[in-house]
């Protein structure tokens, strides 16, 4: 797939970084989040990973549900609770594993890895 990206500055320093971003839409079963929200695209990241917060907006029910391990780039461990669910990038809709995590960066509530694309 070849998307056309919407970098922004770095929040610390305008001019030090930019980040690959992508405009997505969610929706899981009959559930919309109708407003874009920016995805950081990681190509380093073996699957996409989201905010549980926004599961639960989605009505993503966690209970019961196994947890899977991640580890971080900074080798570090977190956890979160795979999903599947369709995710919307210029008109394009793709079914995609996600992992849902209270631990990602609240700067990047979407990470697009490589599992599913």
């Amino acid at each position: 797939m070849i998307h056309s990206y919407s970098p922004i500055a770095g929040p610390a320093d305008p001019t030090s970084a930019v980040y690959p971003l992508l405009p997505v839409n969610l929706i899981y079963k009959h559930q919309l989040i109708k407003y874009k929200i920016n995805a950081l695209v990681d190509s380093g990241a073996e699957y996409c990973y989201c905010l549980k917060t926004i599961g639960e907006y989605l009505r993503i029910n966690f209970k019961n549900r196994k947890p899977v391990i991640s580890r971080a780039a900074n080798d570090s461990e977190f956890t979160g609770y795979k999903e599947t669910m369709q995710i919307i990038m210029d008109g394009t809709k793709v079914n995609v594993p996600v992992i849902f995590s209270e631990s990602l960066n609240k700067s990047f509530p979407i990470v697009l890895g490589q599992s599913g694309f």
